[in-house]
């Protein structure tokens, strides 16, 4: 099942040889869904779940922060997307500290 192809990027190959930006619309598309869950999850403050969350931000933080040390993360297809989301998102709140 999670192999399949998303609904998303069904036509991703005929998308992105005529119109590069909007295949890659598509692909960007895919990962809203993981950012709509995520706000889900704090808007409704499903405890179990958001307090996961804040170990894992709490665990981030104090690897990058306090002991200096880099995370990798890695996968393919849903795995790696997730990733990539996490990632990004990471990154975009650590720096948005420094400020």
């Amino acid at each position: 099942m999670t192999e399949q192809r998303h609904l998303k990027t069904w036509n991703l190959s005929q998308v992105l040889a005529t119109n590069t930006a909007e295949g890659l619309r598509q692909i960007l598309s895919v990962d809203q869904d993981i950012s709509e869950r995520l706000i889900a999850i704090t808007d409704k403050r499903e405890s179990e779940v958001l307090g996961k969350l804040e170990r894992l931000s709490e665990a981030i933080k104090e690897a990058f922060v306090t002991a200096g040390s880099k995370i990798y993360l890695n996968g393919c297809g849903a795995s790696g997307r997730l990733a990539k989301q996490i990632e990004s998102e990471t990154w975009l709140s650590y720096c948005s500290s420094l400020r």
